[in-house]
């Protein structure tokens, strides 16, 4: 949830975190792309900043833990930018950066 109402993706554009492939906006696409994901995947986060930078245009700043059964957990920093459109809010970019790896130098 965001802003009280559900998100929903918006365009083909929108691109997994996993694989940097195309993620589906249909719900086949998104029921195939949940059901490839790891069971007993958990997800907690917390929001850091949000700004409203427009009507109908949210960024937010989060940091994100995904916890497994069989691997150490993950800590990431998400950003993400939803706009408005109709009745609800669409993701129309986000950014996932890991916390465990430092800058790769040449």
């Amino acid at each position: 949830m965001w802003c009280g109402k559900p998100i929903r993706t918006s365009s083909p554009r929108t691109r997994c975190s996993r694989d940097c492939t195309p993620a589906a906006s249909d719900g086949k696409g998104v029921a195939e792309y949940y059901a490839s994901q790891p069971l007993g995947l958990k997800a907690e986060h917390r929001i850091l900043e949000t700004r409203r930078p427009a009507d109908g245009l949210v960024m937010g700043y989060l940091d994100v833990d995904f916890t497994f059964t069989d691997r150490p957990p993950l800590a990431v920093e998400l950003g993400i930018l939803v706009t408005r459109a109709g009745d609800g809010w669409y993701i129309s970019h986000y950014q996932v950066s890991r916390l465990d790896q430092g800058p790769r130098r040449a």
